[in-house]
C-alpha cells in the first residue's frame, strides 16, 4: 500500500504557485454563520465552474446547474442570471486572496475589490466568500473545487 501524504498548506506561507492552474468547482454551499446550517447555491446542488489563477490574475466562470439555452429576450435575461463570472489582478495578504475587478458579467462589480479567504489541502481549495446578511440571516459562500491535472 503506497501512502500519499498531503499537507494543508497555510495562506500565509503559500505564494500564488500554491494556487496556479486549473480548478474545477466540486461543491458550492451557503452556510448560515450563526447556526451553521448548510443550503445549496443559489446555482443548484451542482452548478458548473471553473477558476483559473495565475501567477497574479483571476478567471472565474460558474453556471447553473439547470442552464437553458437562451432562447429570446427571457431566455437571455435567465442565461444572465445563471452565469457568474468575473476576472481582474488578485493579490495575497495572510489567509485572503483579493481581487480587483476588471471585467465581470455583472457590471456593478468592475473596480470593486472582492475579498475571499482560502486553504489548499493537496489538490483541494477551500475558498469562503465574506459574509454577507440576506432574508435577515448572515450567510457565507462555501466553495470547493479540485485541481484539474
Amino acid at each position: 500500500m503506497t501512502m500519499v501524504a498531503h499537507s494543508i498548506v497555510h495562506p500565509a506561507f503559500a505564494d500564488t504557485k500554491t494556487l496556479t492552474g486549473t480548478w474545477k468547482l466540486k461543491r458550492w454551499v451557503l452556510e448560515d454563520v450563526d447556526t451553521k446550517e448548510q443550503k445549496p447555491s443559489p446555482f443548484g446542488e451542482r452548478p458548473a465552474g471553473c477558476v483559473f489563477f495565475s501567477s497574479g490574475r483571476i478567471l472565474v466562470l460558474i453556471t447553473a446547474e439547470d442552464r437553458k439555452p437562451a432562447e429570446g429576450a427571457d431566455g437571455q435575461s435567465a442565461a444572465f442570471r445563471s452565469l457568474y463570472t468575473y476576472s481582474g489582478k488578485y493579490r495575497l495578504e495572510n489567509d485572503r486572496f483579493i481581487t480587483k475587478i476588471d471585467i465581470a458579467g455583472d457590471q456593478n462589480w468592475v473596480g470593486s475589490e472582492q475579498q475571499r479567504t482560502y486553504r489548499v489541502d493537496g489538490d483541494t481549495l477551500i475558498i469562503e466568500s465574506v459574509p454577507a446578511t440576506q432574508a435577515g440571516k448572515t450567510l457565507r459562500g462555501i466553495l470547493e473545487w479540485e485541481r484539474e491535472p
